[in-house]
């Protein structure tokens, strides 16, 4: 899967798991501000940042973890969050959560990139015929 806005891989499909005590590996969280995540976890990732606060276990949806927004290395859009275990012996040690909307299959994108091209250049026909 990639980032839905620069096509940067992320993660593998084979990496997508369901943490212990959540219903499946998609779930809906809500923030303290109300707003809804559908999230995907996943055991790792890559071509992402990590904002330079600390992780907190404030508010974190998964007991016993702290979190830490992650962008992506290319586009920096946020794509979801870190969580690393916070008390010892934790397992995962660390695992992702991602914005669904925010991952898209790779063969998807490219496919968006193309139509997105072709409809530039269409435009560009049309605009030297007037």
């Amino acid at each position: 899967l990639c980032c839905s806005y620069c096509g940067a891989p992320v993660v593998g499909k084979h990496d997508v798991f369901t943490v212990a005590g959540a219903r499946g590996a998609v779930g809906a969280y809500v923030n303290p501000h109300g707003f809804v995540h559908q999230t995907v976890t996943a055991r790792r990732a890559r071509n992402l940042s990590l904002w330079p606060e600390p992780p907190t276990t404030k508010d974190s949806w998964f007991p016993g973890y702290a979190w830490t927004i992650t962008n992506c290395v290319r586009c920096h859009q946020h794509m979801g969050w870190k969580f690393t275990a916070a008390e010892p012996g934790a397992d995962p040690g660390e695992f992702w959560g991602f914005v669904r909307s925010r991952l898209m299959e790779e063969a998807e994108w490219r496919e968006m990139l193309v139509r997105s091209i072709t409809d530039l250049a269409g435009s560009d026909e049309e605009e030297s015929d007037g």
